[in-house]
């Protein structure tokens, strides 16, 4: 799954992207990251950029508000499968 690809999913899953720079080198889009990115090698030993670009190359990061409601959303669905193996297990 190719970074582009992966910001779909995370879109889909209800988490909200708005243009910001690179947290590591502060590119703006991936021609600026080719060239300012201090890459990191990730464990499959490919040397890659720490940002997220959309399709159209920007560089973007989730929104405050949306990594909330994602939290809120998971810390529900544990409770609500908590509450129902305590009811299997009384």
């Amino acid at each position: 799954m190719d970074n582009a690809e992966r910001i779909r999913a995370y879109e889909q899953a209800g988490l909200g992207f708005v243009p910001a720079p690179c947290p590591q080198c502060g590119a703006r889009n991936e021609d600026e990251a080719n060239g300012l990115c201090k890459q990191t090698q990730d464990q499959t030993g490919e040397y890659n950029c720490a940002g997220d670009f959309n399709e159209q190359g920007i560089s973007v990061q989730p929104t405050p508000e949306s990594i909330a409601a994602m939290d809120a959303w998971i810390d529900e669905q544990v409770a609500a499968m908590e509450a129902e193996d305590a009811k299997s297990h009384s």
